[in-house]
C-alpha cells in the first residue's frame, strides 16, 4: 500500500533518531559532569600542600604555585581517595575507598607500601587515618563500622580502641598541640576528646555537641576539624547529606563553640587543613581552597594565577557538560513531541483513535434466549485464562526484580560517592536517592493497581436464559436484568463491576459460542455505550481501578511538585 505521508513518516523516523542521539547525549553529558568534581581532600605539612580535585592529585607549594599534577593511574588509584596526610619525612598517606586500602607513597617515584593489612578486610567505605603516637602506628576511624581502629605495621590484625557505640559514624581525627586526639563524632554530632588509656586504649574526655547556637539550618554533623596554634579546633559541619552545604564551626576546647566563619558566596567546604597560622579550606562547589587567617578570620583565595586558572577550567568544563545535560534533556522532550506528532500526521485519519474490530459480532446472535433448567456458567479459553495467570505471576516477580535492581543502583552509587560530603556527591546521591524511592513506590502502588485490574478477568459470567449471574472472586453473586446491563465492544457493564469479553488483542475470552449462546441475547434489551460512556459511567460507580489509579496519580503529581520545591 502507498503511502499517502511519506515527508511525515521520515520526520517521525528522523525524530527517532534524534531523541535517541539527545538521550545518549545526556547519559554522556552527565557521566562527564559527575566525573568533574572540585576539591575534595588537601593535606598540608613542611611547606607543601597536596590537593585532589577533578581526578589528579596535585603538588603545590605552601604559597599555591602548581608544581605537578598526577592522573590517578600515574599514582596507582582506583577511585578518589577518602584522606589525605602529609607525613614529616615528604610521603603522602593516602586512604582509598574501593578497593579500600591505605597506602604510604613516596611521591618522587611513586613507590607505595601497603598499611592496611587485615583492616581492608573491615573497611568498606568513609574512613580517615591519621599517623598515630609512633611511626609504625595508624589510627583509623571506621564510619559504616563505628569503630576507631589502631594498626601496628608489625601486627596485621587491627585493635579496637574504643567499646562499641562509643562513636557513631566517626569522620575525621586530629592530634593537638598538646598530643590530645580529636575525633569528628559525626552522627553523634559532636567532636569529643579521647584520651589515652594506660592499656593503650582510649576513653572521652572533653565533648562539645554541635546543636549549639551558632548552627544554622541543621548543619550539625562535623565531618572534619582541624588544630590552631592558639588551640582552638576548626571544624566543618555539613547539613544532612540532602544538602550540598556545610559551615565552619570554631570550637573552644574548654567552652565549646564560639564562632562562625562567614565565607564568601555558596562555599561548600569539603576539608581543612592547618598551615602555618592559617587554614586551607576547600569549596567543592566553586573549585576554590580559601586560606583564613586564625588570627584575624580573613578569608582569601588561595593559589597563584596557575592554580586558580586551572581550577577556574575545570569548573568552566564542569558547566558545559551541565549546560550540555540540560540541553540533551529538552532535545529528549522536544524531539520525543516531534515523534508523535509526525507520526500521527502519518497515520491515516481513519485510523488513528480506531481500535481494531472486535471479534465478537453483536448483530448475529439468536432472537431467543438459549434454554436452561440451571445457571450456565460461561466457558472460558483454557490458553487464555493460562496466560493471564502466568502474566499476573511473572509481572510480581518482575516488580520484585526491579526493586531489587533500584536497590542496587542506590548501593551502587553509595560505594561510588563513599563519605557523600567528602567526595562531594552526597546532593547527586541523595537526588537519586529520592528519583529511586520516587520509582519504588510506584512500583508497590502497581501491585494493588495490577491486582485490581486483573480482577475483573477472574469474574464469571452465568445465564439462566433470563438473567445474568455474575460470580465474583469473593463468591459472592450478583443477578441483573437485561434492562441493567450496558455494553461495549470489548467489556460488559453491570453497576460499578466491568467484565471483559475480549483481551487486548482482540480475542474472545470465552470459548468459541459461548458468548453467542448464552449471552447475546440477553444483551438485545441492554444499552451499547462508546468508550468514553463507558468511562463515565464506570467513574460515576466509583469503579475501585479507576478511582485509586486516579488518586496514585494525584498523589505522584503532588509529590513531583513538592520535590521540586524542595530542590528549589
Amino acid at each position: 500500500m502507498r503511502n499517502k505521508h511519506p515527508l511525515a513518516t521520515g520526520l517521525s523516523l528522523l525524530f527517532l533518531v534524534l531523541m535517541l542521539a539527545s538521550l545518549g547525549a545526556r547519559f554522556w553529558a552527565v557521566d562527564q559532569a559527575w566525573q568533574k568534581i572540585g576539591p575534595t581532600h588537601l593535606a598540608v605539612s613542611g611547606g607543601q600542600v597536596y590537593l585532589f580535585a577533578a581526578g589528579e592529585l596535585m603538588h603545590l607549594s605552601a604559597d599555591g604555585e602548581l608544581l605537578n599534577r598526577w592522573s590517578r593511574d600515574q599514582i596507582g588509584l582506583d577511585d578518589e581517595p577518602i584522606d589525605l596526610r602529609l607525613m614529616d619525612d615528604g610521603r603522602l598517606l593516602l586512604a582509598e575507598q574501593q578497593p579500600a586500602r591505605i597506602r604510604l607513597c613516596d611521591t618522587h617515584s611513586w613507590n607505595c607500601d601497603d598499611l592496611s593489612g587485615d583492616l581492608a578486610k573491615i573497611l568498606k567505605r568513609q574512613f580517615k587515618a591519621l599517623p598515630g603516637e609512633t611511626p609504625s602506628e595508624l589510627l583509623v576511624t571506621d564510619a559504616p563500622g563505628d569503630m576507631l581502629w589502631g594498626l601496628r605495621r608489625e601486627e596485621a590484625a587491627p585493635q579496637r580502641l574504643l567499646p562499641a557505640n562509643t562513636l557513631a559514624g566517626p569522620n575525621d581525627l586530629a592530634f593537638d598541640a598538646d598530643g590530645g586526639l580529636w575525633v569528628a563524632d559525626t552522627d553523634h554530632r559532636r567532636i569529643v576528646e579521647l584520651k589515652f588509656t594506660p592499656d593503650g586504649g582510649l576513653q572521652p574526655g572533653r565533648e562539645h555537641s554541635a546543636v549549639n547556637r551558632l548552627t544554622v539550618d541543621e548543619r550539625y554533623y562535623p565531618i572534619m576539624l582541624a588544630a590552631a596554634p592558639d588551640g582552638m579546633w576548626w571544624v566543618i559541619q555539613a547539613a544532612d547529606f540532602s544538602e550540598g552545604s556545610a559551615d565552619l564551626v570554631l570550637y573552644h576546647p574548654e567552652q565549646g563553640a564560639s564562632i562562625r566563619i562567614d565565607l564568601p558566596g555558596s562555599v561548600y567546604p569539603t576539608d581543612i587543613a592547618a598551615a602555618d597560622g592559617e587554614m586551607l579550606v576547600t569549596d567543592l562547589d566553586q573549585f576554590r581552597v580559601y586560606r583564613i587567617d586564625t588570627r584575624t578570620h580573613a578569608v582569601s583565595e588561595f593559589g597563584r594565577a596557575g592554580f586558580r586558572n586551572l581550577m577556574s577550567a575545570l569548573k568552566e568544563r564542569k558547566d558545559r557538560f551541565l549546560r550540555i545535560s540540560t540541553l540533551a534533556l529538552a532535545g529528549v522532550i522536544i524531539f520525543s513531541l516531534g515523534m508523535l506528532a509526525a507520526a500521527l500526521k502519518a497515520t491515516p485519519g481513519d485510523k488513528r483513535w480506531t481500535q481494531p474490530p472486535s471479534a465478537i459480532d453483536f448483530d448475529t446472535s439468536g432472537e431467543a434466549p438459549a434454554a436452561t433448567t440451571g445457571i450456565h456458567w460461561l466457558l472460558r479459553d483454557p490458553r487464555l485464562e493460562r496466560a493471564a495467570k502466568w502474566a499476573e505471576r511473572f509481572a510480581y516477580v518482575m516488580i520484585g526484580l526491579m526493586l531489587v535492581l533500584l536497590l542496587v543502583i542506590y548501593g551502587w552509587a553509595l560505594s561510588r560517592a563513599g563519605a557523600a560530603p567528602d567526595a562531594g556527591l552526597g546532593n547527586e546521591v541523595n537526588e537519586l536517592g529520592l528519583l529511586l524511592l520516587l520509582c519504588a513506590l510506584v512500583l508497590i502502588a502497581a501491585i494493588p493497581l495490577l491486582r485490581l485490574g486483573l480482577r475483573p478477568l477472574k469474574h464469571r459470567l452465568g445465564s439462566d436464559g433470563r438473567r445474568l449471574y455474575l460470580r465474583l472472586v469473593d463468591g459472592s453473586e450478583r443477578i441483573a436484568s437485561p434492562s441493567e446491563l450496558a455494553y461495549t465492544d470489548r467489556a460488559l457493564l453491570f453497576h460499578q463491576y466491568s467484565v471483559p469479553l475480549q483481551n487486548r488483542n482482540g480475542k474472545n475470552i470465552y470459548c468459541e459460542g459461548e458468548l453467542e449462546k448464552w449471552l447475546l441475547p440477553l444483551l438485545k434489551e441492554a444499552e451499547k455505550v462508546s468508550a468514553v460512556q463507558a468511562f463515565r459511567r464506570q467513574w460515576q460507580q466509583r469503579d475501585d481501578l479507576l478511582l485509586w489509579s486516579v488518586i496514585g496519580g494525584v498523589v505522584m503529581g503532588l509529590l513531583l511538585i513538592l520535590l521540586s520545591i524542595a530542590k528549589t
